[in-house]
Order: structure tokens, then sequence, then C-alpha cells
């Protein structure tokens, strides 16, 4: 009763370490945290790197990136689009403090016309000119983006 499977075995060039702890039990537990990172130290030991502590977990798929900061002052760097503002900012860098997330679109390079980067709207009708951009966009009433 309560017992934990954990096993360990050589896969290709790697590695893998299974812990029969829920991803739940982990998460709400106050002791969560130090059991990923004691299994991350140890893993690490195994292909000769040595563990180092980020200030942030971030994950760059593409243009976007979403991000967890561990430690305060933590930058992210732009020109990207602060996708959880409403008003979808174009920012050239993002702060976060401890626990605070980010999710950022990168725009690099910047385009040199008149551009639509994002939108949180479905965009219809799109007319491109050198100096002009016109489109029809539709979403929920009196929604930003």
């Amino acid at each position: 009763m309560g017992a934990t499977v954990v096993f360990e075995q050589r896969v290709g060039r790697g590695r893998v370490l299974y812990c029969g702890i829920s991803p739940e039990g982990l998460a709400r537990s106050r002791f969560g945290t130090n059991v990923i990172r004691s299994v991350a130290k140890y893993l690490s030991r195994w292909d000769g790197g040595a563990w180092q502590a980020r200030d942030r977990i971030s994950q760059q798929r593409g243009p976007y990136t979403v991000a967890y900061a561990t430690q305060d002052n933590v930058l992210l760097e732009g020109p990207a689009i602060n996708l959880f503002d409403a008003e979808l900012p174009l920012i050239e860098r993002k702060r976060l403090d401890t626990g605070e997330y980010a999710f950022l679109y990168h725009v690099d390079p910047l385009p040199k016309q008149p551009t639509l980067l994002y939108s949180g709207s479905r965009i219809a009708n799109i007319e491109q000119r050198s100096r002009q951009l016109k489109f029809h966009a539709t979403g929920p009433f009196q929604t930003l983006g």
C-alpha cells in the first residue's frame, strides 16, 4: 500500500528513469520540486554533465516561447508580442518575478511594411500595399486583440 515503483533502464545512448509518483502528487507536495530536482541532478551525472540550476523553466518552439520564473528578475528578450496581454503589445523585453509566466511570439526581424503580426480575432479580406494594410476582424463583442 502506497509503494512507489522506481526503475532505470538504458535506452539508445541515454537512460530512462521511471518514478511511479503521480504528477498531481508532486504538484501538490511541498517536496515535489525537490524530488524533480534530485532526479534531474542524478540523471545529469550519467552523461558527464553537470547540474546547473536556472532562473526559469522555458521552452521555445518556432517563434513561440513559454516561460515560468523560478527566481526574480528573469529577462526574456524580444522583439516579441506578449500573448498574455489582451492588447497584444510589441515589447523589447519581458521581466518576470518568481512564479510569473510569459507566453511570447517572437518577431525577428521586424517587418519593414505594415503587417498583421498576431491577432486574437478572426481575420479576413487582407489587402496589403506598400504603406497600407486593410483587413476585416471579427470576434466576441468588446474583446481586445
